[in-house]
């Protein structure tokens, strides 16, 4: 993580998130959510379409959650109105895709630290790359009252699912 503040991960004896290689085992991730666990076991190694990036349990390479990073843009009319003055036609973004952590660590704040590592992460890039914000596809409603404590906020015209955290 970026932060020199003690995270809840790092209090639980996990490692702060890099980047996923072939040293991680994946093998015995289980996040309770069969599509989280496949794309991890399967997919995650060889896409090119976001960037994964993994917590182990300290000391191991077993891999007790990840999330993935990736660009994503949204039409203008689209956003928020405050967020549309200047703005190109494509809106861009940073998207917070699939997001898992193991059933042992959860409910511990492993989540919410994974969310701001991605967050820092995202607002670091876009000082290289512009984005203004991050957005998130919550899986159900559980999740989307998780990223809404957060700060993000719907998106009702692009999708009841997708939610946005503005850098702004």
């Amino acid at each position: 993580m970026f932060t020199a503040i003690p995270s809840a991960a790092e209090t639980l004896g996990l490692t702060a998130p890099e980047r996923l290689n072939e040293a991680h085992d994946v093998s015995a991730f289980d996040c309770g959510e069969p599509s989280i666990n496949d794309f991890l076991r399967r997919r995650a190694s060889t896409t090119r379409h976001a960037a994964v990036y993994v917590s182990c349990f300290e000391g191991t390479t077993q891999v007790a959650a990840y999330y993935t990073l990736t660009n994503a843009s949204v039409a203008r009319d689209i956003m928020p109105k405050k967020l549309q003055r200047n703005s190109p036609a494509e809106h861009p973004l940073a998207l917070l895709g699939r997001m898992g952590v193991t059933l042992s660590m959860q409910g511990k704040g492993v989540a919410s630290d994974l969310v701001q590592d991605a967050i820092e992460r995202a607002i670091y890039a876009a000082q290289i790359v512009a984005s203004t914000g991050i957005i998130v596809h919550p899986l159900n409603a559980r999740l989307e009252a998780f990223y809404s404590r957060i700060g993000f906020k719907p998106i009702p015209d692009l999708s009841e699912v997708t939610m946005l955290l503005s850098f702004r």
